[in-house]
């Protein structure tokens, strides 16, 4: 059986005995989607400059038996990360490629050679051939549109802080 709380009373339960203060804990941020799925609340949160390392710790003194799984990404900062160590829990993507409309994650690094081989025409394998290509293919483009971008990513595993 799992128990199930509203969000805001888990958020608020954090600073309600008054042995946190809000002042000293980053949580810049904000939650912009959550929804129950069985006994697993999943929660999109944004935040600025990095995930959200101190409430998630106290969420878990708190909270001992939560199991608290993220994937984190902050392109300005090149932070990606997850805790999901083995991908077979909720973040199976080790890999993702932002560009100027939009961004595509994948499971492993034969999806993303495939999927830039097809989009460059050059057949790529390898991390660095795959970043060789995409700086390739964004200087063609920027010719025609100077928006133009693409950045290639692996997720480092934060083994660390699995649940």
């Amino acid at each position: 059986m799992c128990e199930i709380f509203v969000v805001s009373s888990i958020i608020s339960s954090i600073f309600a005995d008054k042995t946190n203060d809000w002042n000293e804990i980053f949580c810049r941020g904000e939650i912009v989607d959550y929804g129950f799925f069985g006994c697993t609340l999943n929660m999109t949160v944004i935040s600025a400059w990095s995930q959200l390392e101190e409430w998630r710790k106290i969420l878990k003194t708190k909270y001992p038996n939560i199991q608290i799984y993220y994937r984190s990404e902050e392109p300005g900062e090149i932070i990606y990360e997850t805790n999901d160590v083995d991908g077979k829990s909720y973040f199976p993507e080790r890999y993702i490629l932002d560009f100027f409309d939009g961004s595509a994650y994948f499971n492993n690094l034969d999806e993303v050679a495939e999927y830039v081989s097809k989009k460059t025409g050059k057949e790529v394998k390898m991390e660095e051939e795959i970043e060789t290509a995409l700086d390739e293919l964004e200087t063609r483009e920027q010719e025609e549109n100077e928006d133009v971008f693409y950045s290639f990513h692996k997720f480092t595993i934060n083994d660390e802080d699995k649940p």
